[in-house]
C-alpha cells in the first residue's frame, strides 16, 4: 500500500482530504500522484496562448545543444527534451523562462516560496538552528 492510503483511499497533501483513490492520477503501476485531481486542476498552468508566443519568440532550446541554467549557472547537454523546464509562477502563470530540470525540481519542492527558500539558505549556512533555538516555539 503506497504511503498515506488507507485501503482504496488516499490522503491528498495538498487539501488534506482522504478521497477514495479514483480521484488520484497514476504516475506509473501501482504509484499515484500526492496531490488529487482536483488539486492538480487548481494549480494555475501556463496559458496555451501565453506559451505558445513565448516560445515562438524564446524557443526551447534544442536536443544535442549545450543550455546555460541561469539559477545554478551549470552548462548541460540537453539530451532529452526534459532536460529543460518553462519555469512558471503558479500563483499567477507568469512564464520565467527556460531552466534547467533539476533547478525546476527544486523550486516546485519548495513550492516556489521564497520563505521555505530562504530558510533552506540558512540551513545550509548552518545558521537555522541558532534562530529556531532563540525562538520560544
Amino acid at each position: 500500500m503506497q504511503k498515506g492510503a488507507v485501503e482504496g483511499k488516499k490522503y491528498c497533501k495538498r487539501c488534506g482530504q482522504l478521497k477514495p483513490i479514483e480521484d488520484f492520477e497514476r504516475n506509473r503501476p501501482g504509484v499515484y500522484r500526492s496531490e488529487c485531481k482536483d488539486c492538480r486542476k487548481a494549480k494555475k498552468r501556463i496559458p496555451a496562448h501565453a506559451k505558445r508566443d513565448y516560445e515562438r519568440d524564446h524557443p526551447r532550446p534544442a536536443v544535442d545543444t549545450w543550455f546555460y541554467c541561469r539559477i545554478c549557472k551549470r552548462h548541460i547537454m540537453i539530451e532529452q527534451s526534459r532536460d529543460v523546464c518553462l519555469d512558471h509562477d503558479h500563483a499567477t502563470g507568469k512564464i520565467r523562462g527556460w531552466i534547467c530540470n533539476r533547478c525546476n525540481t527544486g523550486m516546485g519542492n519548495f513550492q516556489d516560496d521564497v520563505n521555505i527558500l530562504q530558510r533552506a539558505i540558512l540551513w545550509l549556512k548552518g545558521n537555522l538552528a541558532s534562530i529556531l533555538s532563540s525562538w520560544s516555539l
